[in-house]
């Protein structure tokens, strides 16, 4: 197996990425079903916590998106309530995840901004996320 260590978190072939039910989704109650279907599809949540995030998190968190005319909607809607974060691993898991959310955001989400969760784009980001909510 192609694996690179990066602390205690893995990326290559198995990979750790960032994954996370914002405050509608932890609304409406979508953490089990969510996660049931993250699990089914080989994934295993090594990380899992709830939290309230800081407004100076959130503008960490989409720092690439300052600057953009929805920023401030989002970081407002991110620090609106409770979110779910958890670290996701798994062959494939960037992918996975990326995929899933597609099919949360239809479930659970209400439109571009409103969009029930966040997954981790790449490899970086992945790293850059996971640092940042579990100080990996």
């Amino acid at each position: 197996m192609n694996v690179k260590s990066i602390g205690n978190t893995s990326f290559g072939e198995h990979q750790a990425t960032f994954f996370m039910l914002k405050p509608d989704a932890v609304r409406k109650a979508a953490e089990i079903p969510i996660f049931e279907c993250l699990t089914k599809n080989g994934l295993v949540l090594t990380k899992v916590e709830k939290d309230t995030l800081s407004l100076e998190t959130a503008k960490k968190h989409y720092a690439e998106h300052e600057g953009k005319p929805f920023f401030n909607a989002l970081v407002k809607y991110v620090t609106s309530g409770p979110v779910v974060k958890v670290q996701v691993e798994g062959d494939d898991a960037i992918q996975k995840t990326r995929s899933l959310a597609k099919v949360f955001r239809t479930v659970w989400g209400t439109d571009k901004t409103v969009n029930a969760v966040h997954s981790s784009d790449g490899i970086e980001s992945a790293k850059r996320e996971l640092a940042l909510h579990f100080n990996a």
